[in-house]
Formats: C-alpha cells, structure tokens, sequence
C-alpha cells in the first residue's frame, strides 16, 4: 500500500531534468603521513545528468548519472647506503557514479535544499603520472590505468591493477544548495561530501591466508561543488 501511494505521487510531482558540471576534491581515508611519506588530495572533474522529482512543496528526490574523477597524490623519499630514492606519484580514477539523493527544499523562486542519500559507482579506468629518481637518475611515468592481469611480460607505462582493486564503490553523499529560478527552468549549485563505505582494495586476493592483524580498508572521500541547469517537464 505504501508503495503504491508513494508511485501515485511521484507520477503527478513535478520534474525537472538537467546537467551539472564542477569540481570535486578527492583522498583516501586511510592515508597517513610519516618521514619517508605524504599523500596529498587531488582536484578533478564532475558532471553528470539530473532528474529531480519534487513529492511535496518540501520534499524531492533527485537521481543522477555522473562521471566523478577520484585519486591521489603520493611522494616518497628513502635515503639508504645505495643514495637517495624518491617517488612521486599522481593517478586519477573515473567511476561512474549513480546517487539517490531525498531532498528537502523550502522556498518558491529561490529554493535552499538540504540532501542525503547513497550512491553507487564503478571503476571505468584512469591515468597514472610520475617519476622516480635513483642515485641521481630520473625514470618518468605516463600511461593508464587498466584492470586485470597485465599480458606476460608486459613493459609499457600502463598500469594494471592485477585484479586487486575493487571497481565497484558504495558510499553516502550529504551537502545541500541553491536552485534559483532563471529563465525556462532554475540554476542549480550544489555541494556535497562523499563518504566511501567500501574498500578499493579487494583483500581476499591481496591476503589469500587472511588479511593481517590491525588492516585498515582504503575508502574514498570526496568533496564536491557544481552548478547546473534543470528544465521542467511537468507539474
């Protein structure tokens, strides 16, 4: 019964449908800095398509279909008998991403929204860039990130995950914003942070035996800010 009176409503709410683009800043939950080590945030690009379907005057769900750039930036330094070793190392990964997002919103031509909801997305590949320098010689890194196991004796600059990585990540997204009415349809700012609650590692094939005493899961978090553009298609 609930289910059907929730259909009914969403049948005769109103939608509005359009684009976002934006900024996300991204890291992992786990990192920890040392002497030899530091990691660093990374900024990439978000975009996607909304569909928002406002319930009530002050209830809407919105679904989205994004393309969200997460990573990481790793440097390294070990001084040993051999010389002086360092590493630098940037790699940025595209997921595709699918929010369910429940909205409250107050307000008639300026609407201020607050939202929370899951999302789900899943690894398509990325870039991985660096260099190393030992004893004074420096090796430069530039190719993509592929998942799989590499072909036998591989030596290109692509890097593959060796079925590793967990490509599929759910999480929780909270934020709020703005849709101000412009025109045809609204203006749309948003903002957000992205909690990842799955590990990109897969530790059953890192740790066949187990994983060992005291493993902490590598998780995402993000923080985004776009803008965009809604159409009406109805009320």
């Amino acid at each position: 019964m609930g289910v059907a009176l929730f259909l009914a409503n969403l049948s005769f709410s109103q939608v509005e449908v359009g684009f976002k683009l934006g900024y996300t800043n991204s890291g992992r939950t786990n990192t920890e800095d040392s002497e030899f080590a530091s990691s660093k945030r990374i900024s990439g690009l978000h975009l996607g398509i909304v569909g928002q379907f406002q319930l009530t005057p002050k209830m809407a769900i919105a679904l989205e279909i994004d393309l969200q750039q997460k990573g990481e930036s790793q440097e390294i330094s070990i001084t040993s008998l051999g010389g002086q070793q360092t590493y630098d190392t940037k790699y940025t990964i595209n997921y595709l991403e699918v929010p369910l997002l429940f909205r409250y919103t107050v307000g008639s031509e300026t609407r201020i929204y607050l939202n929370a909801g899951p999302f789900v997305g899943y690894a398509l590949g990325g870039k991985i860039k660096g260099e190393s320098t030992v004893n004074g010689q420096t090796i430069l890194a530039d190719g993509n990130i592929k998942y799989g196991v590499a072909p036998d004796n591989y030596t290109g600059n692509d890097f593959y995950d060796n079925d590793t990585y967990n490509r599929l990540e759910v999480g929780i997204y909270l934020g709020g914003g703005i849709l101000k009415e412009l025109g045809v349809g609204s203006l749309i700012l948003d903002a957000r942070f992205g909690i990842g609650l799955t590990d990109t590692n897969d530790p059953d094939e890192i740790y066949p035996n187990g994983k060992p005493e005291g493993y902490i899961s590598n998780r995402f978090n993000d923080i985004i800010i776009s803008v965009g553009y809604l159409f009406p298609l109805g009320g």
